[in-house]
This record gives C-alpha cells, sequence and structure tokens, in this order.
C-alpha cells in the first residue's frame, strides 16, 4: 500500500509532462481562461480477477460502484473530474490458512465508501480527431463485516474488512465528426491493490491475518462513446481487462448537467 500516493502523483504528473502547446486557443493565449463546470451521477460495473498467496491463487472481485461527481473543464483541454460515492462488493474463494482455524471465505455483499477522479488533458486535434491522456484513481473503504464460524461447538466469529485502489492511465482518442455522438478509445496499464484483514474469534483465542491482493493483469481497453444532448452529457463506455487466462469486462455510465 506504500505505492499508492507515489502512483496517484505519477497519474497527475504524467498528464502535465508535456505543456499544451498544441493545442491552443485563442482564451489561453490572451492568459484568459474560461473554466466550465458540470455535475453528475455515475455507475460503474466493475470486475477482476484478483491474485493472492504470491500470485498461487485467484479469485473474483466484483462491485457496482454509484458515484456524485463535480467536473472542471477548461478551454484548452484540461478536464478534472473528482467523485465521492458508494461501493458493494463481493469478494469469493479468499482463503485465510495463518488463522487458528483455517477459512475459506464468501463474503457476501460488504457496503463500503469510494473516493476518487480522473483528470484528462485533450492534448491534440487533427481534422476530425483529438487526442491524449487520461487518468484516473479510486481508492475503495469498506466497511467492517461479521461472518459465523460454522460446525464450531463453541462461539466463534470472523470480522472483516477489504481496503483496495485501481489506477488506469493512458491514451485516449476521440472522433468527434458527429454532433451528438462522439466514440472513444482509452487503453493503458490498471494496477489494483488492496488488502483484506480477517479477525478470527474463538472464545478468547484473537488472530488477524492481513491478505494482499492484486488484480491479476495490469493492462485495460475502453471502448464508449460520449452522447451530447445540451445541457445533458451522457457516457457509456465498456471496459476489459484482459490477462493471460482471463477477460474481465465491466460497465461505466456516466450523466452530466453543463453549466
Amino acid at each position: 500500500m506504500k505505492k499508492l500516493p507515489v502512483l496517484f502523483l505519477l497519474v497527475i504528473g504524467l498528464t502535465f509532462l508535456i505543456p499544451p502547446k498544441v493545442k491552443a486557443t485563442p482564451a489561453f493565449n490572451q492568459d484568459i481562461v474560461q473554466i466550465d463546470y458540470a455535475t453528475g451521477l455515475g455507475f460503474r460495473y466493475l470486475q477482476r480477477t484478483l491474485t493472492w498467496d504470491d500470485a498461487e491463487q485467484t479469485s473474483p472481485l466484483k462491485a457496482s460502484i454509484l458515484t456524485a461527481q463535480f467536473a472542471f473543464s477548461t478551454d484548452f483541454g484540461v478536464t478534472l473530474t473528482p467523485f465521492i460515492g458508494l461501493v458493494f462488493q463481493s469478494f469469493d474463494n479468499l482463503v485465510f490458512r495463518q488463522l487458528p482455524l483455517s477459512v475459506e471465505l464468501e463474503t457476501g455483499n460488504i457496503s463500503g465508501w469510494i473516493f476518487g477522479g480522473d483528470l484528462t488533458w485533450e492534448a491534440i486535434e487533427y481534422a476530425n480527431f483529438s487526442a491524449g491522456l487520461k487518468g484516473e484513481f479510486l481508492y475503495s473503504l469498506g466497511n467492517t463485516n461479521n461472518w459465523s464460524i460454522p460446525g464450531l461447538m463453541v462461539e466463534g466469529k470472523l470480522q472483516g474488512k477489504p481496503n483496495w485502489w485501481e489506477a488506469r492511465l493512458g491514451p485516449l482518442c476521440f472522433y468527434q465528426g458527429w454532433d451528438t455522438f462522439t466514440p472513444f478509445i482509452w487503453t493503458g496499464i490498471s494496477p489494483l491493490q488492496g488488502t483484506f484483514s480477517l479477525e478470527e474469534t474463538i472464545e478468547t483465542l484473537h488472530r488477524t491475518e492481513d491478505k494482499e491482493i492484486k488484480g491479476k493483469g495490469n493492462f485495460f481497453v475502453s471502448l464508449g462513446t460520449n452522447l451530447n444532448f445540451s445541457p445533458l452529457r451522457m457516457r457509456v463506455c465498456l471496459d476489459l481487462f484482459p490477462s493471460k487466462d482471463n477477460l474481465d469486462p465491466g460497465v461505466t455510465i456516466q450523466i452530466f448537467y453543463v453549466f
């Protein structure tokens, strides 16, 4: 988890690495920057294959994410969109072997909070195409859940909490030949890391195991479109996370009201 702040700074730093000379506007050249605002709601279904125990074991993470977001867009192509929301997630087939009684956990639904944002820079325009760089970071803070231990003759319980983060960074390309329909492709790297902490209590015996989890693949492709119906703007996107043995799908839907 020490890599989290370093990666977050890298996402921001790479976005501003090249000065925006390619896409210049009159407002920018006159040192007057116009900022547009938009607010909206978002939904994302995330499915990732996780590895743990030194990548020897795998299990699925499935998460439904609801967010409220506020976007700031400048006239030289930079858009910042922070968001906050709720996450409903499940982890299946996680095995904890360092507890007094080994457990294979089927978590069911675990709620939590989600925080993050994305930063987009549309740096280049040519004919009906534009291209740039986009980075996104999200952090999931799960709530503590309790489970019973079946088959015990004495009192026992399990208490667990997941925390994880995901980042996406890579080039972004739009086709802008239509007024209301703007298809795009976004691809790049997408690491996911976190910890699932599980405490086992059997009468007076307590022990906790912190299991490190990682996304199996570090590459993603997102195919989507922006639908512009002023003052509303909608974004629909299919997210794909390929790895050696899996192709994890996901969906992102965002609706904005542009001021």
